[in-house]
């Protein structure tokens, strides 16, 4: 086999090996999953960069009630519990938080990659049995980010 057709053959080979050109990953997807729905214990939120929170939410013994655990905040660790309550949201963020918990939401999506940096990213996982599984439905991470204002609202001031 002469030089020619050795590189015919990688080339083949790698490109069989790689799926084609045309099954190429999206550069500007970030993150994804396909359609999950999933009955969860509890929610975390993440914002990083301006407005920096970390906290678990989880529903209450007591109906329309939910216990909050901020482990962070502002860039300080706070390990601090709080409660909100059905009052506290809109309805629309209230009836998102309760079909992610119910596992009636579908998590999954395509998250892309931002063209510039905004300063702020927010993630959201439903926690079950101890491992968490990230959000990848923008609209629902939209739906559930007031939460963040509601938790924060009921921090202690700096």
């Amino acid at each position: 086999m002469n030089r020619r057709h050795a590189l015919l053959a990688i080339s083949a080979t790698s490109l069989a090996a790689c799926g084609g050109g045309n099954d190429a990953p999206d550069p500007s997807v970030e993150y994804q999953l396909a359609p999950t729905q999933v009955r969860a214990d509890s929610l975390r939120i993440e914002r990083q960069g301006g407005g920096q929170i970390d906290f678990v939410i989880r529903r209450a013994a007591t109906s329309g009630v939910f216990d909050v655990h901020v482990a962070t905040a502002g860039f300080r660790t706070l390990n601090l519990n709080v409660t909100i309550t059905a009052a506290d949201l809109a309805t629309n963020t209230l009836q998102a938080l309760e079909q992610v918990l119910d596992g009636i939401s579908d998590i999954g999506g395509v998250l892309h990659i931002h063209p510039l940096p905004t300063g702020t990213w927010l993630y959201a996982y439903v926690l079950v049995g101890g491992s968490q599984v990230r959000i990848a439905n923008a609209v629902l991470l939209e739906a559930l980010a007031p939460l963040q204002t509601a938790v924060q609202a009921k921090l202690p001031p700096d």
